[in-house]
């Protein structure tokens, strides 16, 4: 499948899990921004913020939350009727390349930044600014989709067995092999 396909199928996924959290999502009034906020913060961290203290970016945990606001930006797109594959790939292609990417994480903070503040300031999610993020960690938008579709189908899962009744069971290992570690 196209890059352009697995965005529209990132879309219809995202409709669908929302969906199955809340049949009438699209009139709940959800604050998507916020949700993004928050899973930026936690960004944050997996890059490593603390200036005291060696840190490395933890690429995998970097690439789930930037995921996680991808749901919620698409999620505030369906809301505006403007959640759109193209748009996504020409969005993607004027991302902010003017770093070495991945090699300065103050140049990498800005960039959360001001993603931050447009949701904080504005209530937007803006995709835009995501992708400026996305680029700065040295992300393609093939990464942001492969790991989407990943999410989304555990997202479903996790919906399935009990995650909004608080009933979901996260390790499904047994005591035993959760002992050895």
């Amino acid at each position: 499948m196209s890059t352009q396909e697995n965005l529209q199928f990132c879309i219809e996924l995202q409709n669908r899990m929302n969906e199955t959290v809340n049949p009438a999502w699209r009139n709940a009034g959800y604050h998507w921004e916020r949700a993004a906020m928050l899973e930026a913060a936690e960004l944050f961290d997996h890059i490593g913020w603390k200036w005291w203290r060696k840190q490395e970016i933890d690429r995998e945990q970097c690439l789930l939350e930037l995921v996680d606001i991808f749901h919620f930006t698409i999620s505030q797109d369906l809301v505006e009727g403007s959640a759109d594959p193209v748009g996504y790939m020409n969005q993607y292609k004027h991302a902010d390349k003017k770093t070495k990417r991945d090699q300065d994480k103050e140049y990498i903070f800005e960039r959360l930044t001001h993603f931050i503040e447009l949701c904080s300031a504005y209530g937007e999610v803006s995709a835009q600014a995501l992708f400026d993020v996305v680029v700065a960690l040295d992300f393609t938008l093939e990464d942001i989709v492969k790991w989407d579709i990943g999410k989304n189908v555990l997202n479903q899962f996790r919906q399935a067995n009990g995650y909004k009744q608080g009933m979901y069971v996260k390790n499904w290992a047994t005591p035993e092999e959760r002992a050895q570690g």
